[in-house]
């Protein structure tokens, strides 16, 4: 289905053009959210040719836009757009943006010509939906698709993202002018081989990945076998350690059970200890309740005669109170009456005095009223004269103001012509100073400029030479440094490359010896026990060689071998066979074998037998070694399988046997199965390992050592550069070092220079400036002399009147101050005549108030007079002495009472002090068996920790305590146990990191 779309729109608007003579054929069209189009557009294509006309902008072109963006389109300038969201309406003034868009292309295969899933399909939709957060989505009827099912549809049709189909402008130019490889993809396209292609390129890349993944299987296949053998190994070592930890856990719940039964032992002895310790502390606890019993009971004694005493002793405090106030009463009275006849003396005496005063108050009274008198007249003779003066004192006054006025206007114009005349002479002062300044400013002018001496020219042109000299030289001596760097790198790059290649080697070195160790360590640990190996010490036998060491066997044959000698293949060599019978003597802690390595047959093996003996797989160097082998195996013949074995046994001698390579023996009558014996198999195949390993690492040994003389030879020679570098950067930096200071010299010099030549120009100008400025104040001193001049003639004229003025204004002050004089004596006498006549007046009225006091007096001492005498005739102290007598008496029969019930007291006191020392010694002697309780229960609190952690330990590790009862006896040596332990745990120790799943994985 060629589809066509011009770009050159004009009136003619947008064609496109269908045809029916390919598998597919357009129909519909429907639009949403796509670019303008904002509602669901539906475009029906019904015939061959449809025109989609309108004017610019109308969005013609975003039809076939969305066709090609369906198809597959993944390139946002394609689309005339900045990135693939820009297809989704964006909104307007008036509409809002759209969420999404989606263009849906209906397509006609009433033909049935489309291939795969959508060949029954009468008519095939085609969906794509973009979402603004970028999510975009393809649906063929409405199912869910990739775009590349969408791209598998029109493969070999012109259409998809790329497709030529579609043509716009410039297409047919681009057409022509493509590169070959482009023309033939459009000619493919065309031929509709592409779909072809496509497929011949997803097979390659499904086959490349089948052959990828078959390589990777067999890569893992190997590294599982790895694995195998080397789980193998890891097996062993578990069982062994398995079998280690069985026996320490044996031992250790013996010891747990042997110390737990220990402190069980120990817990109950003190636990007896600790009751026949409370039966003492009980007694001593009831001794010491009777004792507190008593001492209650003495104490309540103790009370009551206290009881006693107290209230003796109150009834004793209440009759001296009593006594004492009835002495105090006596006492009391006598000292009123003759305090009241002291009063009443001195009421008589005050009586008599205030006579006296009143007398004299009278008689100074009346002298006050006449002297009243007389001050009043004196203070108004004052009054007249002093009214007087007041009148006649303002014109005095105004004459004084005048003449005052008048001096202090003439003092002001005097002083005005003072300060101009010190102004002037001011002026004068400062032009002298100024001239004397300018005259020294421009002597050290002129010696300055006669001191300036400017730098010689050549000089400065000698130094900028030299600079330019010393700077081609940098340059050149950079470039070499930056050789030299080049260089160093790399040679730094073939030293690194040089130690790689070393450390790769080491590694490799590293590695076969590693393994090499391995396998020697895990012969010689198959090879015998520490036991035997202390027994094969005292023998004499420890260094021998085992026979397994001394042969080689044909590969293949290795099981065949071990499963005919078993435990002879790890037999001791021995040169004297007698020897190691009476060695013998000695029980060795195990099975061991020996065999003797200088063997000669006494009679050649002869064998009536057709078959290949075994002894023909094994080789040895040593030919007695050669002819005790085929000693051995001169009766065993090999089978290559079990067919074979079955077929010649039954050709077999008495005593003869065939042996299969998987280790099978046949001999007449029977057959034994191989199973793998742990302490010999793999020996042959690890020491045929072993030998390999031995000529690699002799390889990698030689490979080492010339990797190491290169590394050595490029080291030495990175090092001579980074000598030779270090020395070309000290030169550089002594280079750079003087020129910098070339170069700071000649600034210095040139900048000396500059500031010379301007100095003396700017003195050039000081000068001419001086001589102005002496001038201008030559003649301002001028100018100011002949001012001073003329305010001297001036100021002595005023001077003169300012005399006269002040003469007459003095003789005007002494007149005023004489008047104002005898104003202020009369005022003054006035005012003291006026304090005299109040102060008379107040003394008067004193007078007056103490003689009225005095009158009172008088009444009130007669009413006291007769008070004091009526209170004399009342007291009596007659009865109060009866009552003192008879309360005496009282005191005494008390006081006897009180001395009794005291010494009761001080008994009672002694008896409870003897029964409180006896409870402190009981308490005493009960604390040491508290603290001795306290220690046994700690001991046996400890002991039952001890115990119950031992329990603990074998409850968690599930032991068998009825079994171990019977195993601990008495006897039992802790010491000899915890010695098995610390071996077994060296031995465990020895065999290092254990995969213990190691044998659940074998399985």
């Amino acid at each position: 289905m060629p589809l066509f779309a011009s770009y050159q729109l004009l009136l003619a608007g947008m064609i496109i053009t269908i045809s029916t003579d390919n598998i597919l054929r357009l129909t519909h069209i429907k639009l949403a959210g796509f670019k303008s189009f904002v509602e669901p557009t539906h475009i029906p294509v019904p015939g061959k040719l449809v025109g989609v006309v309108g004017p610019n902008g109308c969005g013609k072109s975003n039809v076939i836009d969305a066709v090609r963006w369906v198809l597959g389109e993944t390139s946002a300038k394609q689309l005339r757009g900045e990135n693939m969201q820009d297809v989704i309406f964006a909104g307007s003034t008036e509409r809002k943006p759209m969420s999404r868009a989606s263009v849906e292309l209906i397509f006609d295969n009433s033909a049935g010509k489309v291939t795969g899933v959508w060949s029954q399909y009468t008519e095939i939709s085609i969906k794509r939906v973009l979402e603004r957060e970028g999510a975009s989505s393809y649906f063929i009827n409405n199912q869910h698709v990739r775009r590349r099912d969408v791209a598998d549809i029109f493969l070999g049709t012109g259409l998809g993202g790329r497709g030529y189909a579609i043509i716009e402008q410039g297409m047919i130019s681009r057409i022509i002018d493509a590169r070959p490889d482009d023309m033939r993809s459009f000619l493919e396209e065309a031929a509709g081989v592409s779909k072809y292609k496509e497929r011949r390129r997803e097979t390659e890349l499904r086959l490349r990945d089948t052959r990828d993944n078959l390589a990777r299987v067999e890569d893992i296949r190997s590294e599982l076998d790895k694995q195998l053998r080397k789980l193998e190994q890891q097996a062993q070592q578990a069982e062994k350690f398995h079998g280690y930890e069985n026996d320490l856990k044996e031992t250790q719940q013996q010891v747990w059970y042997h110390n737990k039964r220990e402190s069980e032992e120990k817990r109950m002895v003190i636990a007896s200890q600790i009751k026949q310790t409370e039966i003492d502390v009980e007694k001593k606890i009831a001794l010491l309740r009777e004792t507190e019993t008593e001492i209650e009971k003495l104490k309540i004694s103790r009370e009551d005669s206290a009881s006693v005493v107290n209230s003796v002793q109150g009834t004793l405090y209440e009759v001296n109170s009593l006594i004492a106030r009835i002495e105090q009463s006596i006492e009391h009275l006598r000292e009123t009456r003759k305090r009241t006849q002291q009063q009443l003396g001195n009421i008589d005496a005050t009586y008599k005095q205030q006579r006296r005063d009143l007398a004299s108050l009278e008689h100074v009274f009346w002298d006050a009223r006449r002297q009243v008198l007389n001050v009043r007249l004196q203070q108004t003779q004052t009054s007249l004269e002093l009214e007087v003066s007041r009148t006649e004192l303002p014109d005095i006054e105004e004459s004084f103001a005048g003449a005052q006025r008048a001096v202090d206007e003439h003092q002001k114009l005097i002083s005005d012509l003072q300060n101009k005349l010190n102004l002037s002479k001011t002026h004068q002062t400062h032009a002298s100073n100024v001239l004397d300044q300018l005259a020294s400013r421009k002597e050290r002018l002129d010696a300055e400029r006669f001191e300036l001496n400017p730098p010689n020219a050549g000089q400065i042109e000698s130094m900028d030479a030299s600079i330019q000299s010393l700077d081609e030289v940098m340059r050149a001596q950079s470039n070499k440094l930056s050789k030299a760097e080049i260089e160093l790198a790399g040679a730094e790059d073939q030293k690194d490359k040089a130690g790689l290649m070393l450390n790769e080697k080491r590694r490799l070195y590293s590695e076969l010896e590693a393994k090499r160790r391995a396998l020697v360590d895990l012969q010689k640990q198959v090879s015998q026990s520490e036991r035997l190996s202390e027994w094969l010490d005292i023998s004499g036998f420890n260094g021998e060689e085992r026979l397994w060491e001394l042969l080689r066997v044909q590969t293949g044959w290795e099981d065949s071998v071990e499963a005919v000698l078993r435990e002879r293949l790890v037999s001791i060599a021995a040169d004297d066979l007698s020897v190691v019978r009476f060695e013998a003597a000695k029980q060795p802690p195990s099975k061991v074998s020996f065999f003797n390595k200088k063997f000669t047959s006494s009679q050649p093996e002869v064998s009536s037998s057709t078959f290949t003996s075994l002894g023909t797989m094994v080789q040895a160097d040593n030919s007695s070694i050669s002819d005790l082998i085929r000693h051995w195996l001169s009766h065993v013949f090999i089978a290559e399988t079990d067919i074979e074995a079955r077929e010649m046994v039954n050709q077999l001698s008495a005593g003869e046997m065939c042996v299969t390579k998987r280790g099978d023996l046949y001999y007449p009558g029977g057959v034994a199965l191989f199973a793998p014996d742990q302490e010999v198999h793999g020996m042959l195949a690890r020491q045929v390992e072993i030998e390999k390993l031995d000529d690699q690492s002799t390889l990698a040994q030689e490979a080492l050592d010339d990797c190491q003389e290169d590394f050595k030879i490029v080291s030495e020679s990175v090092t001579q550069m980074k000598e030779n570098l270090s020395q070309a950067r000290t030169e550089y930096a002594e280079l750079k070092e003087k020129l910098h200071h070339e170069r700071v010299d000649f600034l210095r010099l040139s900048d000396l220079n500059q500031r010379t030549i301007e100095r003396l120009a700017q003195m050039e100008a000081e000068l001419v400036e001086i001589d102005g400025l002496r001038l201008t104040e030559s003649e301002r001193k001028e100018t100011a002399a002949r001012e001073g001049d003329k305010l001297e003639g001036e100021l002595k004229t005023a001077s003169s009147v300012l005399n006269q003025m002040s003469s007459e204004l003095q003789s005007l002050g002494q007149v005023r101050g004489a008047k104002l004089e005898t104003i202020s004596n009369l005022n003054q006498s006035y005012s003291e005549q006026s304090f005299e006549y109040r102060s008379l007046t107040n003394k008067i009225n004193d007078l007056s108030l103490n003689i009225s006091q005095i009158y009172e007096s008088f009444m009130r001492l007669d009413e006291q007079r007769s008070e004091l005498s009526d209170q004399l005739n009342r007291e009596m102290e007659g009865e109060r002495s009866e009552e003192l007598q008879v309360n005496l008496i009282r005191r005494n029969q008390v006081e006897s009472e009180l001395s009794v019930s005291r010494q009761k007291l001080s008994d009672w006191d002694e008896q409870l002090s003897v029964s409180e020392l006896r409870r402190q010694e009981t308490d005493r002697a009960l604390q040491p068996l508290r603290e001795s309780i306290n220690e046994m229960g700690l001991s046996e609190q400890e002991c039952r920790l001890i115990r119950d952690q031992f329990i603990n330990q074998l409850t968690e590790s599930n032991a068998d305590e009825e079994h171990l009862s019977k195993v601990v006896q008495n006897d039992f040596e802790v010491g000899l146990a915890e010695i098995a332990i610390s071996d077994l745990q060296r031995r465990i120790t020895r065999l290092g990191a254990i995969n213990l799943a190691a044998l659940d994985e074998l399985k």
